[in-house]
C-alpha cells in the first residue's frame, strides 16, 4: 500500500513547568518556569523504538536575590528560553487502559535574560531522560503526563550555570 500506512507516531500540545536548576533559583530568584510546546514523535512499524523531536517555549518572571552572587538585588528578571529536543521514544502499548513510555537524548536551549538593567544572550547543549503515560481518549486521541530531567550548562552574565531541571507537562494529542 502506501507508505503513511508503514508509520505510526503521536503529536501533542504540551503545557507545564519546569522547576530549574539550584543554579536559577541563586543568581534569579525564579524556581519555576511556564511551558508550552509540542511533543512529536514517528516510527516505522516494524521498529522497535520512536524518534522523538520536541520544541518548548518557557517563560520565567522574578526579581534578583539578595544572594545572587553580584548581580544588583531586588531588580526585575525576565526569562525566556527555546528548547529542542532530540532523541528515542519507547512506548510500551501492551497495557489496556495506560500507555507508558521512556525516553532520553540530546537537547539544544537558546536564553535570553532581561533585568531591569541589562540583558544577555547565551545557548547551550546538554541531554535529557523522561518518561510518562499517554490515556487514550479515543481511538486517534489522547492525553497524558510527562516528566523529563534536562542539563545544559550556559554561561550568561559571566556566570557558568544549568539551565535545566525537572520539567511536569500534562498533554492532548492525536495518534496517527
Amino acid at each position: 500500500m502506501g507508505i503513511c500506512l508503514d508509520y505510526m507516531g503521536n503529536i501533542s500540545f504540551a503545557a507545564g513547568l519546569l522547576q530549574t536548576d539550584n543554579d536559577f533559583s541563586k543568581n534569579f530568584g525564579m524556581d519555576e518556569k511556564a511551558e508550552i510546546g509540542l511533543i512529536y514523535e514517528m516510527k516505522k512499524k516494524s521498529w522497535p523504538l520512536s524518534i522523538a523531536f520536541d520544541y518548548i517555549l518557557s517563560y520565567g518572571k522574578s526579581s534578583t536575590p539578595e544572594t545572587s552572587g553580584g548581580l544588583r538585588q531586588n531588580k526585575n528578571v525576565d526569562l525566556f528560553s527555546s528548547e529542542m529536543y532530540f532523541g528515542v521514544k519507547k512506548n510500551f502499548d501492551n497495557f489496556y487502559s495506560l500507555k507508558p513510555f521512556i525516553g532520553a537524548g540530546i537537547y539544544t536551549i537558546s536564553l535570553y535574560v532581561d533585568i531591569s538593567y541589562d540583558h544577555d544572550y547565551t545557548y547551550g547543549v546538554g541531554g535529557w531522560i523522561g518518561g510518562g503515560v499517554y490515556y487514550p481518549l479515543t481511538e486517534k486521541m489522547h492525553m497524558g503526563l510527562e516528566w523529563r530531567w534536562s542539563k545544559a550548562n550556559v554561561k550568561i552574565f559571566g556566570r557558568t550555570m544549568d539551565a535545566g531541571g525537572n520539567h511536569f507537562n500534562l498533554m492532548i494529542g492525536h495518534k496517527f
